[in-house]
């Protein structure tokens, strides 16, 4: 499934806007990245987005105590459909209503996930086994790296046993080829690369007190200069959110129809701006984007058509022009 438009109507800053999400070719796009001075809106649009797909635990703010009104226009397989929230019906309603049970479940089978600007993963050492029906971390943002962790884990144990692996198709050394690969993105000259490994006698395993008898595994940065291994969490703030994000993704076996995220270039030096958005594409190829940024670097890492900048026309501030409306411009 993809978003084709949304349009919303008094909601927090935003007073009315209509936003198109179709490329050239008339096919909603892969990816979209909203643009805008500080207090305009991207934000909400985001959110908004996510309320309409009743996607409201994702939401770390609560929708506003006011009238407003959220259109949001999806498709799947060449069929649209508008999804309907606003307030004075407190609910999410379907067009067309002639079939509102069958628009329900296709909307509570899409999948989808939020990156909030107040993203922060969480750091809980090394990790147990948990292979089989054993307790994951719940699929949140702050759970990122606990869960690529646990997941990396688990599968690379279950290489030394005998029978089924933890997820069919999908090998411990295919699932570290995709998250190097991703890597190299940032450090093209880099030759090193992660691995699960026992951890020695830990302190604190999935970030409780545990006995030194405990046997606890951990996931490792390795090269040459470092054939010991550095563990994840000893990562740069930019690392771990790099590896957090591209995570997400590797570790699930569904791949998500629909991820937000609120400042993709959080914790990331400018050089890397321009590389975030290419290594989250290389991770998840189906998934649509949909982003805010305050980034110059990161929107010049994307196609003219695939930046949204939201601003009134005769707002005095400077916009970013498309290449025609600098040709038009300048014609002028």
């Amino acid at each position: 499934m993809r978003i084709r438009n949304v349009k919303i109507r008094n909601l927090r800053a935003i007073d009315d806007l209509d936003l198109g999400f179709a490329g050239p070719d008339d096919k909603p796009l892969d990816l979209a990245v909203l643009a805008g001075p500080n207090g305009c809106g991207k934000t909400s649009v985001l959110e908004a987005c996510l309320w309409a797909l009743k996607q409201d635990k994702l939401v770390p703010r609560k929708l506003p105590d006011q009238l407003y009104s959220i259109e949001l226009e999806v498709e799947h397989d060449g069929e649209r459909v508008t999804v309907v929230r606003d307030t004075e019906r407190h609910h999410v309603l379907y067009a067309p209503d002639s079939r509102p049970k069958q628009i329900n479940a296709f909307i509570n089978g899409t999948r989808v996930f939020y990156f909030s600007s107040w993203r922060t993963p969480k750091l809980v050492g090394s990790v147990g086994l948990s292979v089989g029906k054993g307790r994951r971390p719940a699929k949140t943002e702050d759970n990122s790296l606990w869960r690529l962790k646990q997941h990396l884990v688990n599968i690379k144990a279950s290489t030394a046993f005998e029978g089924e692996p933890v997820r069919p198709n999908q090998s411990a050394a295919d699932l570290f080829a995709r998250i190097n690969d991703a890597w190299r993105m940032f450090y093209p000259d880099g030759h090193g690369g992660f691995d699960a490994r026992k951890a020695p006698v830990p302190r604190q395993t999935n970030g409780k007190e545990v006995d030194d008898a405990e046997v606890a595994y951990d996931v490792y940065f390795v090269d040459e200069d470092h054939l010991e291994g550095i563990p994840i969490d000893d990562l740069s703030s930019g690392e771990i959110e790099v590896l957090g994000m591209i995570g997400t993704f590797v570790t699930d076996a569904s791949t998500y129809d629909i991820v937000v995220v609120d400042e993709p270039e959080l914790h990331l030096h400018p050089a890397w701006h321009r590389a975030i958005l290419p290594a989250l594409r290389k991770v998840a190829p189906k998934t649509q984007f949909i982003c805010a940024t305050h980034s110059g670097e990161l929107l010049d890492s994307v196609y003219s058509f695939q930046r949204f900048t939201i601003l009134d026309e005769d707002d005095p501030r400077v916009r970013l022009l498309s290449p025609c409306e600098e040709a038009a411009d300048a014609d002028e």
